[in-house]
């Protein structure tokens, strides 16, 4: 076998010029291979150079360095990559992505940002073990939205890959969790019914996804249950001041949901966010 020279991340482009579904993306917070199908995560990062820059902004007010986050439904890492670099090498990210596919560019692109302060599994995150059958999706034919697969949607064919599904309970052992992030598509509530012990155990500030209007009610219960008060942070998805400069808004109006959720005995002021007093109350039907 011939020797051959290593390709660097330089290179790469011109690798994936000729793909008709993946390109890499020099962005704000990294680099990132994304798929040209993907309707809203991959488009964002290929014509903003960013992908929910206003809830990192957020969100990296409260990490510190050697802080430990939890990503569950990380996608392609455009908010599990910045984790990373917030928290340092004495830092940890553990990150979960129940799509196979999406899973490996995931793994690409802790690579090419060359992280090693991360953990990553290709589970679905839910309260119980056990494992689904899932269907193999065409992720290089019609345009899709990879951040609003519902995987448990895709559960019927037999012939499927299987995917294991985990409770956090079970997989996460650190104790210095700062920050546990949830978006998977209307099972936040199973997500945060496994992970109970190691709430409790670590009183991690939440960021959930909230943008079902039927199951938020018993979301925001849960919560409180859990012992958090709860703030809406629902910021538009487009950046104004995105990193490519792009003034063209394809996400028009489009915001994100979200319950920024931290311990009743927390001594934090949350500042400029609205408390949830109302568990049947949603911005959706304001």
């Amino acid at each position: 076998m011939m020797d051959q020279d290593p390709v660097s991340v330089a290179a790469m482009p011109e690798l994936l010029e000729d793909s008709e579904f993946l390109t890499l993306v020099r962005a704000r917070r990294g680099t990132f291979v994304v798929s040209r199908k993907d309707r809203y995560i991959g488009r964002s990062v290929i014509e903003y150079g960013e992908h929910l820059e206003n809830i990192l902004v957020l969100l990296e007010q409260l990490l510190r360095p050697g802080d430990v986050v939890v990503d569950v439904g990380a996608n392609v890492g455009t908010l599990a990559i910045p984790f990373a670099q917030m928290v340092g090498p004495d830092g940890r990210v553990v990150a979960f992505e129940a799509q196979p596919f999406v899973f490996q560019m995931l793994c690409t692109n802790f690579v090419l940002n060359q992280l090693t302060n991360v953990d990553a599994y290709p589970e679905a995150v839910s309260n119980e073990s056990g494992s689904f059958a899932l269907a193999h999706g065409d992720y290089s034919g019609a345009e899709v939205n990879l951040g609003a697969i519902e995987v448990t949607k895709y559960s019927v064919n037999a012939n499927g890959s299987r995917v294991a599904t985990v409770r956090l309970d079970d997989v996460v052992g650190y104790d210095r969790v700062r920050l546990i992030k949830i978006d998977v598509e209307g099972m936040e509530g199973k997500v945060l019914d496994g992970a109970r012990d190691l709430i409790a155990r670590t009183r991690a500030m939440l960021y959930v996804e909230d943008d079902r209007i039927d199951n938020s009610p018993a979301l925001i219960e849960l919560i409180w249950e859990l012992g958090y008060r709860a703030y809406w942070h629902y910021p538009l998805l487009h950046n104004p001041k995105n990193f490519f400069g792009n003034p063209h808004n394809f996400t028009k109006r489009q915001r994100s949901f979200n319950l920024l959720c931290v311990p009743e005995e927390s001594a934090m002021h949350v500042v400029d966010l609205e408390e949830v007093t109302d568990a049947a109350d949603h911005p959706l039907r304001r």
